[in-house]
């Protein structure tokens, strides 16, 4: 069997190593070729860096790394371009003068790579960040252009990671905002040596902002052809994945089908259109089928604190009113300056999930994926903001459990319990 992906996010070592790969390269075909600015919102790993990485692979011409997937048959003719992969992902601070200092020595990282400044004069985190994040930004991507004479290829990967770590804290917060929005404000009068642009994050709240006169964003998070470009679909596991379905029902004890139908629930159940493909969770699923022990793998590591946040401020949460609840469509089209209804935020982090969708009334109906996610949840998430602390009740799970009582609901009763 090839070795399973865990954590490895860099399509150019998944190739090299000879690992698993489920090819969304004819998606990424597809997406590349009639327009140019995009915006996908998904989970937490649930792929989305590794998206970003295939794409700049595919930029840079590297067409012996497609060798044998399906882009290779689509593709005739593969040009080298300038790439400028910028990435927030891996900021996890809070604090103001660290998420700037992040900024800068991500800048300075990117123009050593085009030489406008010499390794030795890219700075550490001892000194004091270059702030004009506009004009260091315009005049990367402008010097990439005039070296290569070809367009620029710009990725954005997390683009929200520093939004939402401050999210409780809206004085930072909005100074935060302000940085960012004065990076990103030269992308539009750049067109004209633009190639293609693709932007990711969780949340769509602050895209209005950030982003806000880059009014030719597509957002694809809800279109039915990408829908299945981050996460496994079914038949997707029982081919590419099928030897390590096969060892874990050797391991169950079960037959192949039964295998699938475990992982089906407990990882399965996951919309990102209006149509009926799901998909499974990418991550749960290597990582059950690399241990074959199942686990709430997703939950126990892709749980914004944002998330957590925004739980211990909404008192009127209850949890049988996240089984089953219906929304509008503008729910999903309309960014925010903040947030602060937890519903968007479950959806968002993954939480909840598209179910079904009512065309006659334009509505949503979303919900908990899978028993994962649910018991996850419960089990993850309640616990860490419906204890007891110092001595002192929870309020939120006082009046949950007592809601349930009068309501004659055993089931969420003992859901809380």
């Amino acid at each position: 069997m090839k070795p399973l992906p865990i954590g490895i996010q860099t399509f150019s070592e998944i190739v090299n190593h000879d690992m698993v790969y489920i090819d969304k390269t004819d998606l990424i075909y597809q997406l590349v070729k009639p327009q140019k600015y995009f915006f996908l919102s998904r989970p937490r790993r649930f792929g989305k860096s590794l998206l970003i990485s295939t794409l700049q692979a595919y930029f840079e011409g590297k067409k012996e790394l497609f060798k044998g997937l399906k882009i290779e048959q689509l593709e005739t003719e593969w040009t080298e371009y300038p790439v400028v992969n910028l990435s927030f992902a891996k900021c996890k601070s809070k604090q103001l003068d660290v998420i700037v200092k992040f900024i800068s020595i991500a800048l300075s990282e990117l123009e050593v790579q085009f030489g406008i400044i010499d390794k030795a004069e890219q700075p550490d985190d001892d000194r004091q960040p270059n702030i004009n994040f506009n004009t260091r930004f315009e005049r990367i991507i402008k010097t990439a252009h005039a070296k290569t004479g070809r367009q620029v290829v710009l990725l954005i990967d997390e683009y929200d990671t520093l939004m939402l770590n401050t999210i409780t804290d809206i004085k930072t917060q909005d100074e935060v905002r302000t940085h960012t929005s004065n990076l990103f404000s030269p992308i539009k009068d750049l067109d004209p040596i633009l190639k293609f642009v693709f932007i990711t994050g969780i949340t769509k709240f602050s895209q209005m902002s950030i982003f806000s006169t880059l009014n030719n964003l597509t957002d694809i998070s809800l279109y039915e052809k990408y829908c299945t470009l981050c996460g496994f679909t079914e038949n997707e596991i029982r081919t590419t994945l099928k030897p390590h379905v096969e060892a874990l029902a050797d391991k169950l004890n079960c037959s192949f089908n039964e295998a699938i139908a475990k992982l089906k629930v407990r990882y399965d159940g996951y919309k990102f259109s209006d149509g009926e493909t799901g998909v499974f969770n990418p991550y749960s699923v290597l990582r059950a089928l690399d241990s074959r022990i199942f686990k709430n793998y997703w939950v126990e590591t892709a749980t914004p604190s944002s998330l957590l946040a925004l739980l211990r401020e909404n008192e009127d949460l209850q949890i049988g009113d996240l089984e089953s609840v219906m929304l509008s469509s503008d729910f999903f089209d309309t960014p925010v300056e903040r947030v602060t209804d937890i519903i968007p935020m479950l959806y968002q982090s993954g939480y909840l999930t598209i179910k079904s969708y009512n065309a006659d009334f334009d509505q949503y109906e979303i919900g908990f994926p899978n028993t994962e996610v649910k018991f996850g949840f419960l089990n993850t998430l309640m616990k860490k903001f419906a204890i007891v602390e110092n001595g002192k009740e929870n309020s939120l799970f006082r009046r949950s459990v007592v809601t349930a009582i009068k309501e004659d609901n055993p089931e969420i009763l003992l859901t809380h319990l």
